[in-house]
């Protein structure tokens, strides 16, 4: 009987892993779909006068479905955006903490997920009985169910996928009774204690402690924004039925918005020409061109990583490319390992800062500002980054403080394919800037539009085939769903700021101090770079940004200057210990035992240095934002 058990429950726990497979698998085929869509509108309405109608508000529908279906995958292969470093470190240590925040997670999770699937579901059949639809009737209808659908399978899928994934998470702790009897216990009273008091600024406040407690045992960020958010509306609203509203409300409409699209689009841009190898070819064309200046190579690195950013937007993506094809090159030529790793590092900055970025289209959504215009206003901040980072490179190769010994090599004009490589990055790279500011694409479009291009480049150039582009596709998916699950939280967050009051008293509380918009906006940029030691780029916005824009609004100051230097801040965090996403990236694309975190944040410490004091420079001047919009 036992063992029958055992077999059943191992036959539906891979079931369960196989539709998981599958219903992401779906979400991709959905992502792709968009990518045909948004070209298919620009080629018809640019070319024939033709627009395809109804593409933004079919897109719109299909962004929440291709989160949820993607979240069981996330979940079982534990790729959700979490800040572990803390919580593993201490786990080790500890095993109390390790089952405290084990149980902590799951509790959050099998809540989240129980509530999702009934407020999806019922939306669904609310839906489907009334026969909701979007569009005029003659020109385009599209019927809403099918979305709730989608959402209501990925909300039941994850709900299954979290019972099983608690199941294997119970079986490996010691005295699991015990341990979850403890938890309850505690949250349970912590609950009681929190709901005597009814000020909604102390319940706000609670919420945001809750918030940080959560990320700090190792809870994913999206589920710690959702849980903390849904505890601090049901004590506010004195009803759990209105927080729960707020939850199903958030899940279908908080990402069904078409600016969103421009996120897989970016992402899918970038993973395509970096399975191509077009970084390397650019990086190896620009070495040729800057061979005879002091330090051609660091600056090679710089200049590649600026056309990178500007055809992407993810610094990620940046940091992993040219780890693994400059670093050996600059180590061969006796750049030191650290400013090696460290010039990697800082320059991956590059494809936040410079235009298009993606962090800069999750600003825009947040505080509802023109996403050209934040573009525009990032290019002067980019090109001084630029222009600061090849003259520190410069400047210490002049004084032969970054290479051990200086290797001549012959400067061999790189081979035919190099340049086709190089030049097609030029070639994406003009369409998409020159789209966007033109006027002719808007950033969603722009992103399939290079997406486009990317693909027919790659198969001209012979270096993709169906396997990789599969694998791209896939990886676009899963990526873009953790950011938008992300944004979904963080939707839910900002709704219980607002119920709080908390951004009108910190406005209160900056104006009884007499601070001007510059001290206050040096404050928040320290807070922005002490929580990027902890939490993801993204993350810090969707947190932070809602908190700071009243009081920046009635301060008079403008919102998207204030965009660029929120940017500035969060990037800083790639950099800083421990948690350092660019710096984390590049140890594990090199995989190299010789090569330790402390290396690459010790290297990446000056380039840091160098961001902050260009933030600090355009607080202190925010014209240097302002001159083309």
């Amino acid at each position: 009987m036992r063992r029958e058990k055992k077999y059943l429950l191992a036959r539906l726990a891979k079931g369960i892993e196989k539709t998981s497979v599958a219903s992401s698998h779906m979400a991709s085929a959905l992502v792709l779909f968009m990518l045909l869509i948004v070209n298919l509108d620009v080629l018809g309405r640019n070319l024939f006068s033709i627009p395809f109608l109804g593409s933004i508000e079919l897109i719109s529908l299909m962004l929440p479905a291709v989160v949820f279906l993607v979240m069981p995958k996330l979940l079982l292969s534990e790729s959700l955006i979490a800040s572990r470093a803390v919580a593993s470190g201490l786990g080790k240590r500890f095993a109390a903490f390790d089952i405290f925040s084990t149980v902590s997670f799951l509790l959050v999770s099998v809540n989240l997920a129980l509530l999702f699937t009934a407020t999806n579901g019922s939306n669904f059949l609310q839906s489907f009985a009334d026969r909701e639809f979007l569009g005029v009737p003659g020109d385009f209808v599209l019927a809403i169910w099918p979305s709730k659908l989608g959402l209501t399978f990925g909300s039941l899928l994850f709900a299954c996928v979290v019972v099983r994934y608690s199941y294997v998470k119970v079986r490996e702790l010691k005295n699991p009774l015990i341990g979850i009897f403890l938890v309850l216990f505690f949250w349970s009273a912590a609950l009681i204690v929190v709901g005597l008091f009814n000020a909604h600024i102390f319940l706000g406040l609670a919420g945001v402690f809750l918030l940080l407690f959560l990320v700090f045992l190792g809870v994913p960020m999206s589920l710690s924004l959702l849980g903390s958010s849904l505890i601090s509306i049901w004590l506010i609203k004195e009803d759990f039925g209105v927080a729960v509203d707020t939850l199903g409300m958030i899940a279908s409409g908080s990402v069904s918005d078409y600016v969103f699209s421009a996120v897989p689009m970016f992402i899918f841009l970038g993973l395509i020409t970096s399975d191509a190898n077009m970084g390397r070819d650019s990086l190896r064309v620009v070495r040729w061109l800057t061979f005879k200046l002091s330090g051609g190579l660091g600056i090679a690195v710089v200049l590649a990583n600026a056309l990178f950013a500007a055809m992407t937007g993810i610094s990620i993506a940046s940091a992993a490319i040219f780890s693994k094809i400059a670093y050996p090159y600059m180590v061969e030529e006796g750049y030191s390992k650290r400013f090696s790793l460290g010039l990697i590092a800082g320059s991956s900055i590059l494809g936040m800062l410079i235009p298009p970025s993606i962090l800069l289209i999750i600003y825009g959504v947040i505080a509802e500002v023109s996403i050209n215009k934040l573009f525009l206003a990032a290019v002067i901040p980019g090109l001084i980054l630029v222009i600061l980072l090849i003259i520190k490179v410069q400047v210490l190769s002049y004084l032969k403080l970054i290479q051990h010994a200086v290797v001549k090599e012959d400067n061999k004009r790189p081979e035919k394919n190099a340049f086709k490589g190089f030049y097609a990055v030029l070639m994406i790279l003009l369409a998409v800037l020159g789209g966007i500011y033109t006027g002719i694409f808007t950033p969603t479009e722009a992103g399939a539009t290079g997406s486009a291009i990317a693909i027919i480049f790659s198969i001209f150039l012979k270096r993709t085939d169906i396997k990789h582009f599969a694998c791209s596709l896939g990886a676009t998916t899963e990526t873009s769903a953790n950011i938008l699950f992300l944004l979904l939280g963080a939707s839910m967050f900002g709704m219980m700021l607002t119920l709080s009051g908390i951004p009108q008293h910190v406005g209160l509380l900056v104006a009884a101090v007499d601070l001007t918009l510059t001290e206050f906006t040096l404050i928040y940029l320290v807070l922005l770079i002490f929580l990027g030691m902890l939490i993801d780029s993204t993350s810090i916005l969707l947190i932070m940004v809602p908190f700071a824009l009243p009081t920046v609004i009635s301060l008079n100051g403008d919102l998207i200057w204030f965009g660029i230097v929120s940017l500035l801040g969060v990037e800083i965090g790639l950099l800083t210990p421990p948690l350092g996403l660019s710096v984390l990236t590049i140890k594990g694309s090199l995989d190299d035992p010789h090569i330790s975190l402390k290396d690459i944040f010790i290297g990446s410490s000056s380039f840091a240095l160098i961001i902050f004091v260009l933030a600090v420079t355009i607080v202190l001047y925010p014209n240097l934002c302002q001159l083309f919009y």
